[in-house]
């Protein structure tokens, strides 16, 4: 994500950050959008957050957010071909030939 992120332009860091960051970035509206990522997932935007004690905190605006739509749609459009896959991380595991007669 963080590679496509760049490759697309935005601005992607890598660095450590405590909930309590992300609590008070989410109140102040330095952070308004913010995704998962994984094998499944692929990348999906997360709307609430939920704490041990109950309580939650939700971000603003629609999900998926428009960055995380691009990442979602720049990912699977390299993942099924439509896109160059500039990182080298597509690999063939297998090819199926089908004959027409049997």
């Amino acid at each position: 994500a963080l590679e496509i992120a760049r490759d697309l332009g935005m601005e992607a860091v890598e660095a450590p950050i405590s909930i309590d960051e992300v609590t008070a970035g989410i109140k102040n509206g330095t952070i308004t959008d913010a995704i998962a990522c994984g094998t499944a997932a692929v990348v999906i935007g997360i709307k609430r957050f939920v704490f041990d004690d109950g309580s939650s905190l939700d971000l603003p605006g629609a999900v998926p957010a428009a960055a995380t739509t691009k990442l979602y749609n720049a990912l699977i459009d390299i993942q099924y071909g439509r896109a160059a896959d500039r990182h080298g991380w597509v690999r063939e595991v297998c090819r199926v030939e089908t004959s027409a007669a049997r």
